[in-house]
């Protein structure tokens, strides 16, 4: 099905996102043609949230408080995490893209010289 675009006088979408199984996006064209696509998020969302877990599993059990920078980042590269360290924040941030619009944080907190003091990665959604 295709939407003639020289017709197209408005678009709304509208995102609902149901028991986190479903997300619907309606299309509306003209008023004529209404197009709802329904895609399931629930496997989606189970591989961002097992991969945040088995993370901090791996923060948990492979970087002990103190551990060094280099250590840290040895962590995060064999882990495939792009990251960067924000000095302002005194933490490595780290990025796992899982989809286009998903995946997982990864902050490493550290002190003043750089050891490790705690860790976490969170799941993230845009649906962008």
């Amino acid at each position: 099905m295709s939407i003639d675009r020289e017709k197209l006088k408005s678009v709304m979408v509208a995102v609902t996102l149901v028991g986190f199984a479903y997300l619907s996006v309606t299309v509306g064209c003209s008023g004529l043609t209404t197009l709802v696509m329904r895609a399931s998020l629930g496997s989606a969302i189970e591989r961002v949230q097992a991969k945040a877990q088995e993370l901090n599993l791996r923060i948990e059990s492979d970087l002990p408080p103190g551990a060094s920078a280099e250590d840290i980042e040895v962590f995060l590269t064999r882990h495939e995490i792009l990251f960067s360290y924000d000095r302002f924040q005194n933490r490595y941030q780290g990025i796992v893209r899982i989809d286009r619009g998903s995946g997982v944080s990864v902050y490493l907190y550290v002190d003043s010289n750089k050891r490790f003091v705690r860790g976490e990665a969170q799941t993230y959604f845009t649906f962008l």
